[in-house]
């Protein structure tokens, strides 16, 4: 069945399969409840040092840019309108690690 699951190319199925050795079937549920609703509402997040240094360091767009995509993700599939605060986001991503010694939005960091 995994593999079948896998092999359906559709951009709005998100798929993740997990082996959980020595769980019963009970504890199963309580292994994959977690990780369910953090792969489901991971988008919610605040941006990590992860997230920030492998797509956002990586990326050619502008940083407001990958937020606003990222929002359009959360209500295209939540139907849950975010409004982007850029004090916020700008003020969080200002204390992210700096990019070949200059941060990414320099000029915005120094008005927050």
């Amino acid at each position: 069945m995994d593999k079948a699951i896998k092999a359906i190319d559709k951009e709005s199925l998100h798929y993740n399969f997990q082996q959980y050795d020595g769980a019963d079937h009970i504890s199963i549920a309580t292994y994959g409840l977690g990780k369910v609703f953090d792969n489901i509402f991971g988008m919610f997040k605040p941006i990590s040092p992860k997230e920030y240094k492998n797509q956002i360091l990586t990326s050619e767009e502008p940083v407001f840019q990958y937020l606003e995509n990222k929002y359009q993700n959360i209500e295209d599939l939540f139907r849950v309108k975010k409004t982007v605060d850029s004090e916020r986001y700008y003020g969080h991503l200002c204390r992210m690690p700096k990019k070949g010694g200059h941060r990414i939005l320099k000029a915005s960091c120094r008005t927050l």
